[in-house]
């Protein structure tokens, strides 16, 4: 079974705006940037560009991932906010809501990622993805669904922990796989 791109019809929050920035709370089952093809067009910026035509991309969130995001309304913006995000200046924490019991308070997965090309732009774990880590802690364990978070200063976009690497994170794949 291949992957179905149905956005959500809930709208982006504007958290803040000035001349060079824009801060927004991204919904969750919204792509940031546009897939390929007709059908996966609909995502956060071409939404934002309707109504900021400058609108550039400085950093994504993963589809299934909801929470703030910040973009550039102009070059010189995006390249200062692109090179805070690419040496790690800027803080990201991830909380995740997962049914089931995690064994333990805090722990690592390390399992390598690749992309699950039938399902894109699902990821997925296999031994010859590229190495992957996420370091997670659970904050809250109750008879619902546990919650569980990160920090750090990785700029990868995951749940339900941080990443330690730069791109990926196990937290990408389904916690099936990650043994959550």
């Amino acid at each position: 079974m291949s992957f179905v791109y149905r956005p959500t019809e809930a709208q982006p929050r504007l958290i803040h705006d000035d001349d060079q920035i824009l801060v927004v709370d991204k919904p969750e089952g919204l792509l940031s940037v546009p897939g390929r093809g007709e059908d996966r067009a609909d995502c956060l910026i071409a939404r934002l560009r309707v109504a900021f035509p400058t609108v550039l991309l400085v950093h994504r969130l993963d589809l299934d991932t909801s929470g703030v995001m910040v973009f550039a309304l102009t070059p010189h913006a995006q390249r200062h906010l692109s090179r805070q995000f690419e040496t790690r200046g800027v803080r990201k924490s991830y909380v995740a809501r997962v049914w089931g019991r995690v064994e333990g308070r805090t722990g690592t997965v390390d399992q390598p990622l690749m992309v699950d090309w039938p399902n894109r732009p699902r990821q997925m774990i296999h031994p010859e993805g590229r190495p992957a880590q996420t370091d997670w802690r659970v904050i809250r364990a109750d008879d619902g669904p546990q919650f569980i978070k990160s920090s750090t200063a990785s700029p990868a976009a995951l749940a339900p922990s941080g990443p330690l690497t730069a791109r990926t994170s196990p937290g990408r794949a389904p916690p099936s796989e990650t043994g959550g």
